[in-house]
């Protein structure tokens, strides 16, 4: 990883075998922002990589620390402006210029210690409580978060209500009891669309439940009326590979269960249908 710092004076890297012209020193103790301290025991020059649109440009920086302790690379903005002049800094981007790739690269910048509100604290803390987190950073229990005042309180977490959602217990046994063998009964169900397709432009998966064994498999669809082709699959492979059949079929009244050519193939192959409630 590489950093950007203006509130660094030195170049520094932990990344020993990515170093050249490298040479020991004599141990030099050098203090961060809080306070902590790290040694740097060498130096060198380092190539930098910096993603620049589709490429990727390479820059040679002399003269870096070797930290080992730091875990990342750390370049002055300062030790740059020394050498290239200022760096204006525009919409959150360092502009540099790159005499060696002959174009110009861009660095963005991180906010450092960024007011954040109850609401993405407590997400990022795995939802404890409000008063939890105001006592946490009252008492110095955590660092390096400073909350928004204007958003010290918030509302209703929907992922915390649900899971305080209180349910009936499971049954041990199943009530009527589970088929005797495998195909006897298939339990079918269509989800999505979902909210983001995948690389092949699905948006709905068709899933498949032997009640026998309990085993699902998931065929994905890109519309729903492709459900008829998932089931064709479904009972090929399960044909081919444990040389048994569906005998009866479980689904909703979904309408991707309900056409004409779907009937029409369940009564050919002898299969029985049974529709459940939504």
């Amino acid at each position: 990883m590489v950093l950007f710092d203006s509130g660094a004076s030195r170049h520094m890297s932990s990344y020993r075998d990515h170093f050249s012209n490298f040479k020991s020193i004599v141990l030099k103790a050098i203090t961060a922002v809080d306070k902590h301290t790290f040694e740097a025991i060498g130096k060198g020059d380092l190539t930098i990589l910096i993603p620049n649109s589709s490429s990727v440009t390479r820059i040679l920086l002399r003269d870096i620390l070797y930290t080992p302790k730091m875990g990342i690379t750390l370049v002055s903005i300062g030790k740059l402006d020394k050498k290239l002049g200022e760096i204006p800094l525009t919409s959150g981007l360092y502009s540099l210029w790159s005499s060696q790739a002959g174009r110009k690269l861009f660095a963005g910048v991180a906010k450092h210690n960024e007011p954040l509100t109850m609401q993405e604290v407590h997400e990022r803390l795995g939802h404890i409580a409000p008063d939890s987190i105001c006592q946490m950073i009252k008492d110095g229990t955590i660092t390096g978060i400073t909350l928004d005042e204007a958003h010290e309180s918030m509302g209703t977490c929907d992922s915390c209500e649900y899971a305080k959602l209180t349910h009936k217990p499971i049954r041990k046994l199943c009530d009527p009891l589970c088929q005797s063998s495998l195909g006897d009964e298939i339990h079918t169900d269509l989800w999505g669309p979902s909210p983001v397709q995948t690389g092949g432009h699905s948006r709905y998966y068709a899933s498949f439940t032997d009640d026998h064994t309990r085993y699902t498999r998931l065929y994905l669809q890109k519309a729903k009326s492709d459900m008829f082709n998932s089931y064709r699959a479904f009972e090929v492979w399960l044909s081919t590979q444990f040389n048994t059949r569906v005998k009866c079929l479980c689904s909703d009244h979904g309408g991707e269960y309900l056409s004409t050519e779907f009937t029409k193939y369940l009564k050919l192959k002898g299969t029985e249908r049974q529709c459940e409630s939504k």
